[in-house]
């Protein structure tokens, strides 16, 4: 899979609380081409660091290829018996015939009816996450503004950070004299 542009975002990444409005994602940005910098129009919107709101980079890749059933079966035979041989090298042909027989239908290509709906659902969600960046390249999305509570929440976070900073410079210097 290559990868066909990058998609920027400042989304929540406190994996521990919700956000606090319900939005995860503040903005978005799909840039062509493999970046390794956030865009411009990114870095102007302001958000409190240590709010719960960070920068996100996802490289967006070309959608998977559904495999033919043959070559399915035929990449399965092949896993199974480098696993077998690796394994137990002296009885690997033993083995492998008691998982052919074992799952027949596995390895003739066919993929259970639960995995592939679970699949086809995980492809369709991901169509739908890249459908909007993509239809407006190098356009920032908006989707909200920082809540206040993030902001509130940063502004304690650096108090304590200061506070322990300066906490610890006490000892130093008390322990220095």
């Amino acid at each position: 899979m290559s990868i066909i542009g990058s998609l920027w975002s400042i989304a929540w990444r406190n994996p521990y609380d919700p956000p606090p409005s319900g939005l995860e994602v503040l903005a978005r940005i799909f840039v062509p081409g493999h970046n390794t910098r956030p865009p411009e129009e990114l870095k102007a919107i302001k958000y409190s660091l240590g709010g719960g709101y960070g920068v996100t980079w996802c490289a967006m890749t070309e959608p998977m290829r559904q495999r033919s059933p043959e070559v399915l079966a035929n990449m399965r035979r092949k896993r199974l018996s480098r696993r077998m041989n690796a394994k137990a090298p002296l009885f690997a042909d033993f083995f492998i015939e008691q998982e052919l027989a074992r799952k027949p239908e596995y390895y003739a290509g066919v993929t259970d009816a639960y995995l592939e709906a679970q699949r086809q659902e995980a492809l369709d969600a991901d169509r739908q996450l890249f459908e909007m960046p993509l239809a407006h390249p190098n356009e920032l999305i908006v989707f909200g503004d920082e809540p206040p509570e993030c902001k509130v929440r940063a502004e304690r976070l650096r108090a304590d950070i200061e506070r322990s900073i300066a906490a610890a410079h006490f000892k130093r210097t008390a322990n220095a004299k």
